[in-house]
């Protein structure tokens, strides 16, 4: 079930996911108040927007696209826009990289100017220096770009005895 709270809880133990049906997947944030923004960090799980927007709004009806994508190659993604005054931050994934597979981030961080974001709780320095050691911080970026990276081609993997079968229906191996 896809949990729109992941990519906001800190931990990149949790993602969230869209669905496997459609191409335009989307998800979006408020952000409690009307702040400028200009920064936003996306950690993309294998299952990445190859094409995506950034859009911004005040009331979460009238969007208005900041950034584009087209050619995405997921992982770690830093994006930089002029500052824009909004409430609610979108991404929205226009063109999945694996058409069988969603679309899934495992944490965002959106930032902007402090002088225009005087009440910001921690600025973007403090947060990604926040209790992480520098080994533990270089472990955590190393196991985002393992988990971002494309998968290897089974021709290029070695020979394995054995299968494991994971199915996310009970009775899918029944369907005919």
């Amino acid at each position: 079930e896809p949990n729109p709270m992941a990519p906001v809880d800190g931990s990149m133990v949790t993602r969230w996911s869209s669905d496997y049906v459609s191409e335009i997947q989307w998800i979006y944030f408020d952000l409690g108040a009307e702040r400028v923004v200009s920064n936003i960090v996306i950690k993309w799980e294998r299952a990445y927007a190859a094409n995506y927007k950034i859009l911004v709004s005040s009331d979460a009806k009238k969007w208005n696209e900041v950034y584009h994508d087209e050619k995405s190659p997921g992982g770690k993604r830093e994006v930089y826009f002029a500052p824009r005054k909004c409430r609610y931050v979108k991404i929205l994934g226009l063109e999945k990289v694996n058409k069988d597979w969603g679309i899934s981030i495992w944490e965002v961080e959106i930032y902007g100017p402090r002088e225009h974001n005087p009440a910001s709780a921690m600025t973007k320095q403090a947060y990604s220096n926040r209790s992480e050691d520098g080994a533990k911080k270089k472990e955590v970026e190393k196991l985002i770009a393992s988990l971002a990276a494309k998968p290897v081609s089974i021709k290029e993997k070695p020979f394995q005895k054995g299968v494991i079968y994971t199915s996310w229906m009970s009775d899918e191996l029944s369907l005919a």
